[in-house]
């Protein structure tokens, strides 16, 4: 796979003169990312006050700082990808790779790929990001833990014991809705040849999609686990939920990218 992006030719000439660090910058940029939303996440549940309410409440601040970017990164490469293809599609260069061996399933995955390419320093903030939100309630977790027995604790604790568990899903779906975020715009772009329609179309499925996924991966499993579980059952029952709709969000996610891939190649 990594090698046939790596030597197909639309992917080569989009990124020829790509400026920005190399990919392996790019991995230290990554893991310094995800170290640095990590400890900021964890540090906000032990702010020095006595209250649980204050705790709460900068964990909900830094939720709500984080939801914008969060919301917003696969809307930004849905656009780049958008306006980008547009603009080689009707240049010369398309025109001529048309008339060469290239088949549309290496178009489209150049297209796809390379845009995901010139944007590796945003996608490695994004898993920072998500990374961060992911270890917020770790941190309130172990601090109420440190501090009383209670049931609530104990149920924060295993949220946060899920949450960490499932950490490799995180970069999984993360890549995931990168991808196709990229291959949302191209595919629209080929379909149209307009740059314009394409971009503003792409932003808005993938704001649509990222709200339907907030909704479905965690306001409805938790009123359902609210409304139908006793704190007996708490720990088993998040785990299960934690895990089952961390796996079904990360299949669902490949293959809605998988599918637009497929549009692309169709439309190439």
């Amino acid at each position: 796979m990594l090698q046939s992006i790596t030597t197909n030719p639309l992917f080569i000439r989009l990124t020829r003169n790509a400026k920005g660090p190399s990919l392996r910058d790019t991995l230290w940029i990554a893991g310094a990312s995800v170290l640095l939303g990590a400890l900021i996440g964890i540090g906000s549940g032990f702010v020095t006050s006595e209250s649980i309410g204050i705790r709460l409440a900068v964990c909900g601040l830094l939720s709500f700082t984080l939801t914008i970017p969060t919301a917003l990164w696969p809307s930004i490469i849905a656009i780049f990808a958008a306006t980008r293809t547009g603009d080689d599609v009707l240049s010369k260069d398309y025109d001529m790779l048309k008339l060469t061996l290239i088949t549309p399933q290496q178009i489209a995955s150049g297209y796809v790929f390379a845009w995901l390419y010139r944007l590796r320093v945003l996608f490695a903030i994004a898993i920072g990001l998500s990374f961060m939100g992911l270890c917020q309630w770790l941190g309130i977790s172990l601090s109420e833990r440190l501090s009383t027995q209670s049931v609530i604790a104990s149920f924060e604790l295993f949220s946060a014991a899920c949450n960490i568990a499932l950490s490799a899903f995180v970069i999984l779906r993360v890549t995931g809705l990168a991808i196709l975020a990229s291959a949302a715009g191209v595919t629209l772009s080929l379909l149209w040849r307009q740059r314009g329609p394409a971009a503003i179309v792409a932003a808005i499925v993938m704001i649509i999609l990222q709200a339907i996924g907030y909704l479905v991966s965690y306001v409805l499993p938790f009123i359902a686990f609210s409304l139908y579980t006793t704190p007996a059952d708490w720990d088993i029952n998040l785990i299960a939920i934690s895990a089952g709709y961390g796996v079904v969000s990360t299949i669902v996610v490949y293959s809605l990218a998988w599918g637009t891939m497929r549009l692309a190649r169709r439309w190439a």
